[in-house]
């Protein structure tokens, strides 16, 4: 049976946000260790305190870069999924840089370590749809 050529771009995509699985082969991310330390974006995020992530270098802060590269994956969906164009805020994408442990809902959003998930991360609002071109 032939893999689809999107199952590969999936395979990929999942691997660098969630790491390899435990001893097994990756395609660039530095394998997942039989204690199941994982080494993708998401589980590298949350191994990260409110306080590291938010830390300022050079003018900009992990979180805010988290929340740039959420907003990348999102105008990826909304280009192919509804033809949307765009403008984006790409450089509000990277504010707020600081991040709490606490969600917008007030609601703790850690995994019992006390860090804060990225899940939980204020992500960049959501840019106004373009209203549809004349064709």
């Amino acid at each position: 049976m032939t893999q689809h050529p999107l199952d590969g771009i999936l395979d990929i995509l999942k691997e660098a946000l969630e790491g390899g699985d435990p001893e097994a082969g990756t395609a660039f991310v530095e394998n997942t260790r039989a204690d199941g330390v994982r080494h993708g974006l998401l589980p590298t995020l949350e191994r990260l305190s409110a306080p590291q992530a938010s830390r300022e270098i050079h003018g900009a802060s992990i979180a805010g870069h988290a929340r740039h590269s959420a907003l990348h994956l999102e105008v990826l969906v909304r280009w192919e999924r509804d033809g949307e164009r765009g403008p984006f805020d790409w450089k509000g994408s990277f504010l707020p840089m600081q991040v709490g442990a606490e969600g917008r809902s007030g609601r703790r959003c850690s995994s019992g370590s006390g860090r804060p998930t990225p899940r939980c991360w204020p992500m960049p609002k959501p840019c106004a749809k373009s209203p549809p071109t004349a064709t």
